[in-house]
């Protein structure tokens, strides 16, 4: 998350400073180049601080026998909530040169600012302590409840015929968003790691790949189709129930 933010910023700073063109013609390099000194300071800085961390090896034969399809189904589907924050934030950085493309019914998501996404920042770190001293399991159920209730509510009662529709959306996908990321990390935390490391590197990839997949078709739909806001509500109703859902089975099922 912080990589991300770091990232954004990055990218923020450089279109504010820099033109279109001069972006074209040599700013994009700058990313490149922000990306390989980094690297390369945490590179060294990992070398220093070496003798102060304990590395276990782990031998991949064992590592892909932690490996358990019905397990990782549990996990996946009770965190499927992650997507809504990563989706949020990757549009973000769309929202730039999209506008030229998309329909203009569809522009959305260039009213999403760069607050948003400090909001999801800071939202993050501090919920992360909130949700430390509380216990995961209630938030997950009742972050998950009351998602659902606002999410059907909205999509009954809002009517999109004025801008203040569309900045209670995005400042509902931030908060969501916010509060998504941390209790992502803290289900995480509470897996037995050295049993089930890999069911969580395939749950962490899984959901990556599912928003590497839903990004294109998502733009590729805006480009041709005008999009029902509502929709969006409906739509994030659906995945906090099978999160809702696959926790309550999972629960049965101990």
């Amino acid at each position: 998350m912080i990589g991300i933010f770091f990232g954004l910023l990055f990218a923020v700073f450089l279109n504010q400073v820099l033109s279109n063109s001069e972006l074209n013609d040599w700013g994009w390099k700058l990313g490149y180049i922000f990306l390989i000194i980094s690297s390369l300071l945490i590179y060294f800085i990992l070398t220093i601080k070496s003798k102060d961390i304990k590395v276990t090896v782990i031998d991949r034969n064992s590592f892909l026998e932690g490996y358990n399809l019905t397990f990782f189904s549990k996990i996946f589907f009770e965190n499927i909530f992650a997507l809504v924050p990563w989706m949020f934030i990757f549009l973000f950085c769309f929202n730039l040169w999209l506008p030229g493309v998309v329909l203009s019914k569809n522009m959305f998501f260039s009213e999403i600012q760069f607050v948003h996404i400090i909001f999801i920042f800071i939202g993050s770190i501090f919920l992360n302590f909130v949700f430390e001293l509380v216990g995961r399991e209630k938030v997950l159920q009742y972050f998950s409840f009351f998602t659902i209730v606002l999410s059907i509510i909205f999509f009954i009662f809002i009517d999109f015929s004025s801008n203040y529709s569309i900045n209670l959306l995005l400042f509902f996908l931030a908060v969501i968003s916010s509060i998504s990321i941390p209790l992502l990390y803290n289900n995480f935390k509470k897996v037995n790691i050295r049993t089930n490391i890999s069911n969580i590197y395939f749950v962490t990839n899984s959901i990556f790949f599912i928003i590497s997949l839903l990004l294109p078709l998502t733009i590729y739909y805006f480009m041709f189709n005008a999009i029902m806001y509502k929709m969006i509500y409906f739509l994030i109703s659906i995945v906090f129930i099978l999160s809702l859902l696959s926790k309550k089975i999972n629960t049965k099922q101990q």
